[in-house]
Order: structure tokens, then C-alpha cells, then sequence
């Protein structure tokens, strides 16, 4: 479909091409802290597409549980090749937590496992919280050692309820 009107004459504009400008605008204009909110909040949905897709009765779109895994692991790829290790002493941790994720995204895809799914689900939601909470308190940066209240620390370790640090991650654009 398309809309507008340009010197009193019909223009065409597709609906899809502003959606697209938008989302890329968006990406291009947020902080890296907002960026990797942009990052949990795509791997949350792909995650519950996939399981979705996986619990229907009829039909099972297989291919479009592995499109949805496959980008999901991609996206947990990206978030440990960016942690700053020289920043931030807990990137170390955190990546191994990337790497478990990955691993247990795999297995899920392989074996079409809604269970371990639903546990993926649980950590990457407290991870997306600390993330949400840093971006909302921080300068955007995400470039040096930042604590949180967020707790999000217990998978990596830290007892359940205890700040949990945020980590660096690397601002190339």
C-alpha cells in the first residue's frame, strides 16, 4: 500500500520501505546500551516465535523454528564477540554464559526441545532486564564497569538478589 501527496500530486511511498527506514534510524541513532536492549529484545522474540512455531498442533513449520533458533544464536554470537574483557573483569563470565546460551540454543534446535527453550528464556530474560535497567541509568555508553541493582548476576554466579555488574561491550557503530 502506499500513501502520500507531494507538490498537490499522488506520490507513491511504500508502507514497508518507512518501516524499514525507521528500524534502521532507530538503530543508527541508538546508544550502544540501547543496541544491546535492540539485541535481547530480537532474541526474547525469536525465541518465542520458535517456540510458538514448535507447540502448534498442525502444521510444524520446522524450517521457520530453525530460521528463528539459528538467528537467535547469531544474535547471542554477537553479544559475546562484543564484550570488552579489558574493561569490565566479569566479561569473562558473562561469555561463558553467552557460550552455555548458544549451546543450549543449538540442542533446542536440533532436538525441537521446547523445555530448554523455556529455560534459555529464563536467563536471557534477567540478562535483558540488567541490560534495560543499565541503559535506563546509564550515559548510553555501556563503556566502562557499571554496577546495577538489576540482580540479573545469579546465572553468572552471583548470589540471587546481589548487583550485578554490567558489562562493557565494544561501541563500534
Amino acid at each position: 500500500m502506499t500513501y502520500g501527496r507531494e507538490y498537490g500530486r499522488n506520490v507513491g511511498v511504500n508502507v514497508s520501505d518507512l518501516r524499514e527506514r525507521y528500524l534502521r534510524d532507530a538503530i543508527l541513532t541508538a546508544t550502544p546500551a540501547q543496541r544491546v536492549v535492540m539485541l535481547y529484545e530480537q532474541l526474547l522474540l525469536d525465541i518465542a516465535t520458535a517456540t510458538s512455531l514448535l507447540v502448534a498442533v498442525e502444521p510444524r513449520d520446522l524450517k521457520g523454528v530453525n530460521d528463528h533458533l539459528v538467528n537467535a544464536q547469531e544474535i547471542v554470537l554477537a553479544l559475546r564477540d562484543v564484550l570488552r574483557t579489558d574493561l569490565w573483569e566479569g566479561a569473562a563470565t558473562l561469555a561463558q554464559l553467552y557460550t552455555y546460551i548458544h549451546g543450549e540454543l543449538v540442542h533446542a534446535n536440533l532436538q525441537k526441545d521446547v523445555e530448554r527453550l523455556r529455560g534459555v528464556v529464563e536467563l536471557v530474560e534477567r540478562l535483558a532486564d540488567a541490560f534495560r535497567t543499565a541503559a535506563s541509568g546509564d550515559d548510553g555508553s555501556l563503556g566502562g564497569s557499571y554496577s546495577t541493582g538489576a540482580g540479573a548476576g545469579a546465572g553468572a554466579g552471583a548470589g540471587a538478589g546481589a548487583p550485578a555488574p554490567v558489562p562493557a561491550v565494544a561501541s563500534g557503530g
